[in-house]
C-alpha cells in the first residue's frame, strides 16, 4: 500500500502542472512589457541614443512632452497593399524623466 501512496504522490508532484521551482516562459506581449517598463525613471536621452530621432514631438498637457516613434508595414493581399502603422510613444515629464510608455497600431 506504501509503494502505491508514493507512486500516486511521485506522480502527482512530478507530473502535474505546477512544480516547485517551475517558472512558464513570458508570452511576447509580457516580454514586451517587461522591456518597455525599463525606461520608466530613465532620462529621455537615453531613449533618444538608443532610439534615434522620433518622429514627432508633442505636448503632454502637463508641461512635459510625447516623444512619438512610428513605423509602418504593409499586408499585400489580392494585389492590393494594406497599410499598418506601430507606434511607441515615451511620455517625458519637464525634468526629462520618462513616466510613462505606451504601443499599438493604427
Amino acid at each position: 500500500m506504501r509503494i502505491i501512496l508514493f507512486f500516486a504522490i511521485f506522480f502527482i508532484i512530478g507530473c502535474g502542472p505546477y512544480r516547485i521551482g517551475f517558472s512558464p516562459k513570458p508570452n511576447r506581449q509580457t516580454r514586451i512589457e517587461m522591456e518597455m517598463d525599463t525606461w520608466l525613471n530613465k532620462h529621455k536621452s537615453e531613449a533618444l541614443s538608443e532610439w534615434g530621432a522620433p518622429q514627432r514631438v508633442v505636448s503632454d498637457g502637463l508641461g512635459g512632452e510625447i516623444l512619438v516613434w512610428e513605423r509602418t508595414t504593409y499586408s499585400t493581399i489580392s494585389s492590393f497593399a494594406y497599410p499598418s502603422t506601430g507606434y511607441v510613444e515615451l511620455f517625458v515629464n519637464s525634468s526629462g524623466i520618462i513616466y510613462k510608455w505606451r504601443r499599438g497600431r493604427r
